[in-house]
């Protein structure tokens, strides 16, 4: 039998995951569940730590030359 507050954490987190789809719909942008997601060091280091953490970004896939990189929320500014 499950544990009752992991159903409650993967019923949230689905719940989460629902909100911020609509929200990237609304901007007009992709949305990609990273959840799971196999990231590569390689990648990864495309974009120094420091960067990720204070922009809330992470690179996760590399074709060629160009890089797709996940926001946590692509309206927040630099100085907020």
């Amino acid at each position: 039998m499950p544990n009752l507050n992991q159903t409650i954490y993967y019923m949230n987190r689905e719940q989460e995951e629902e909100h911020v789809a609509s929200r990237a719909a609304t901007l007009g942008l992709p949305y990609m569940n990273l959840s799971g997601y196999p990231l590569v060091k390689e990648i990864l280091d495309n974009i120094p730590e420091e960067s990720a953490i204070q922009f809330q970004v992470i690179p996760y896939l590399k074709i060629g030359n160009d890089i797709k990189v996940g926001v946590v929320d692509p309206q927040k500014r630099q100085d907020d």
